[in-house]
This record gives structure tokens, sequence and C-alpha cells, in this order.
């Protein structure tokens, strides 16, 4: 349904530019623009947003055996990808491209530059009085082996360390 709304919108946007006299009115094409494509967008943001709360719940509970973030962040990045490639050809009716794509890109650097060289980007302190969290769970479990005429043959009990995260305690 919202391909078809993308879709549907873009082509009254198309229709609408061509038959009325917005072709050299780049402000009345992008306010245009925007207005049409309005509902499609805030409908993505929304089923992005439901992915959010499905995927981000399972990967905290997925284990150690994958990095969340890494999944999360190619789940971001595809979704990104997608919408922008619908937003791209906006670039075409600005004034000066160049400015534009600079600014972007400056922004884009900035912010990679923050997050890898200052401590913004880490997720962990390295504080004694605030340490990483490590998550794992604890379970008693009782183990009966049975012979074959039904009865108990041994039994065992212990504790079970469940590692959730790269942070819990490795066993060895």
């Amino acid at each position: 349904m919202i391909p078809v709304m993308w879709l549907f919108s873009l082509s009254i946007f198309t229709v609408l530019r061509e038959k009325t006299r917005l072709r050299a009115n780049a402000p009345g094409i992008l306010l245009n623009f925007f207005l049409f494509t309005t509902v499609p967008f805030l409908l993505c943001s929304y089923l992005i947003y439901c992915v959010y709360l499905l995927i981000i719940p399972i990967m905290g509970r997925s284990g150690s055996g994958n990095h969340a973030e890494e999944v999360v962040a190619f789940i971001t990045t595809t979704i990104f990808s997608l919408l922008f490639n619908l937003l791209a050809p906006l670039i075409l009716y600005v004034r000066s491209p160049k400015k534009i794509l600079s600014l972007l890109s400056t922004g884009f650097l900035i912010s990679v530059l923050l997050l890898v060289l200052t401590p913004l980007g880490f997720p962990y302190s390295g504080e004694i009085s605030s340490p990483t969290p490590q998550r794992y769970m604890v379970m008693h479990v009782d183990r009966v082996y049975f012979s074959k005429e039904n009865t108990v043959r041994e039994r065992k009990s212990g504790l079970w360390l469940i590692d959730l995260d790269v942070n819990s305690p490795k066993g060895g």
C-alpha cells in the first residue's frame, strides 16, 4: 500500500508540474513536492518506528551470538537509503547544488568525527563508579537422567549462566 501511495503522489505531482507553470518556479516545485509526499513519508516513518519497536527488543534477547548494534545499523541504513532515493531528485531544483551537498557532507563528516574521536559515540564509560553493564541470566537447572526402565539413574543440579550480550562474562 505504501509504495502505491508514493507512486500515486509522485505521479500527481509530476502531472501537475507539467500541466501548470511550476517548471520555472523552484520554490513552488519544492513546496508542492513536500505537500504531495507528506502523507507517504509520515506513513513510512510510522512503519519504521514499528519495525524498531519489533526489532530492538528481539535483538536485546537474542544473546551474545550477534552484535545487535550492527543489525540495527544495517536496518537503519537500508531504510534510509530507500527513503533517500525518493528525495534525491530534489537537489536538481536547488540553485546551487554544490553548496547543499558540501553542507550535508560537512555535517556528516563532523558527526562521524565526533562519534569516533570523542567519548560521545562510545556507549560504555570507563569510570569505576559507573561500570559497563553486563547482562546475563542466572538459572538454576536440574537434570534428571532416566534408565530404560524409567527409573532415575542420575540427578545433577547447578547454576546455568546465560550471557545476553557481548559484555557478559565469558565461561571458560
